[in-house]
């Protein structure tokens, strides 16, 4: 039985009651290429960026990957309850139970960029070294050669990829409402369950970014895409029936993704353990060493 549906004998309540708020910091460990899809005369894979032409992580990409994720370690019906499902011509479906926000890049001061930045103000604000250096069309720039439909390379034919270099960091937030549907007897008792079992549903979606394949965006089988979170993750819960509540969720929305003050109630949270190899799918990971034979050298790929 989850946080999210329960039975009960009495009146039913229309929304959740309780919002529980998980705030991270990723930081990129390779070289992160999320493709925006839109055509570019002069890049063959062009990074998607927010509205001030910044690179960004678009809430798709992560909650399909955890989606992906905590079905593996999780199982099927467990991830349903959590991320939702639809039934094709069916009303049976449900909706995703987790919010992911867009991941705002961080400036050099660790603070996320969140809204349109305009005006001289805005125009100081991009003249940020790490912002200046994203804002740019290819932060970074790798040949490949072309592949045809078996496999082999093309003969005179390459294409590039463009990505954003290690270190770059975003700030992300996760959001689980909990609620109940109990007699007004019970009601204290069963919100206490529901509100501890949404934290631990929290504690295993953090798990999940440090699973061995959490990867984001294009060319992961080659190394790029890899995320880990940085310093300790922060929770809050909020009773939005209470108006103390109501106004510390305001004034946490309002200082933005960069800042959890201990005013508005974050407190540092730390993940689950994942759990132990059993009858889910689970990663199988293999380590290799290598020696040389002879010279070895390797092309950092730097442009002049």
């Amino acid at each position: 039985m989850t946080a999210l549906a329960q039975p009960s004998a009495g009146p039913r309540r229309l929304f959740p009651t309780h919002r529980h708020v998980l705030r991270l910091t990723l930081e990129a460990v390779t070289p992160l290429s999320i493709a925006g899809g839109r055509p570019d005369p002069l890049l063959d894979t062009s990074l998607i960026r927010d509205a001030n032409g910044l690179p960004a992580i678009p809430a798709t990409s992560v909650a399909g990957v955890l989606r992906r994720l905590h079905e593996d370690y999780f199982g099927e019906d467990a991830t349903q309850v959590l991320f939702g499902v639809e039934h094709g011509g069916s009303t049976e479906g449900r909706a995703s139970a987790l919010e992911v926000s867009f991941g705002c890049l961080q400036d050099s001061n660790g603070h996320a960029v969140e809204g349109l930045l305009l005006g001289k103000a805005g125009a100081e604000r991009l003249a940020d070294p790490i912002l200046s250096a994203a804002i740019l069309a290819a932060p970074l720039k790798r040949d490949h050669v072309a592949l045809d439909a078996r496999g082999t390379a093309i003969e005179h034919l390459k294409f590039e990829r463009s990505s954003l270099p290690p270190g770059y960091r975003f700030s992300l937030e996760l959001a689980l409402w909990s609620g109940v549907n109990a007699r007004e007897d019970v009601e204290a008792l069963a919100a206490a369950d529901a509100a501890k079992q949404a934290r631990a549903e929290l504690a295993r979606v953090l798990a999940l970014f440090e699973a061995p394949y959490f990867r984001l965006g294009g060319a992961t089988r080659r190394g790029l895409g890899r995320l880990q979170v940085v310093g300790a993750a922060q929770y809050a819960a909020f009773d939005m029936r209470r108006a103390e509540d109501r106004r510390r969720h305001a004034d946490a929305r309002a200082r933005g993704l960069h800042e959890a003050s201990r005013t508005d109630g974050f407190v540092d949270f730390a993940p689950a353990a994942l759990p132990a190899e059993g009858g889910m799918r689970q990663p199988v990971t293999a380590t290799i060493t290598l020696r040389p034979r002879g010279v070895w050298r390797f092309g950092r790929g730097e442009q002049w």
